[in-house]
């Protein structure tokens, strides 16, 4: 991401193919500077951000296949505010793309957001794994 970009910047940045424009899996600066300057705590929310996946994940799936933009929209909302505590800046960058699209119910554009956010899911676990 270019010095000038910034994460902010890059929540209403446009999908570049498919994805969110190339922001970091995990940033543990972030993350500590969310946690108050606390390691520890860093690294314990962002463990819990990972068990947490899944049922996210469970949710969103649920409320898209059901049509629901509104559930869609405070599902996504409820993963962007978690992300933000955990250093995770492309995976908050998609989940606020979800709730954007959602909110303005376009079901085109909320399809490219679930491919989004699911290979950003599937990115974090990654990175997680291989650094266990």
């Amino acid at each position: 991401m270019p010095a000038d970009r910034t994460a902010q910047d890059a929540f209403e940045a446009p999908l570049v193919n498919g994805d969110v424009m190339e922001l970091p899996v995990r940033d543990p600066e972030a993350a500590i500077q969310a946690a108050g300057g606390n390691a520890d705590l860093a690294r314990e929310l962002f463990s819990a951000f990972l068990e947490s996946m899944k049922p996210y994940w469970q949710e969103i799936r649920q409320r898209h296949q059901a049509a629901d933009w509104a559930e869609l929209r405070n599902s996504s909302h409820r993963l962007h505010g978690a992300a933000a505590y955990c250093g995770v800046p492309a995976m908050k960058a998609a989940a606020r793309g979800l709730e954007q699209a959602a909110r303005a119910g376009e079901p085109a554009e909320i399809n490219r957001r679930i491919q989004s956010l699911e290979r950003e899911i599937e990115r974090l676990v990654t990175f997680a794994e291989a650094e266990e």
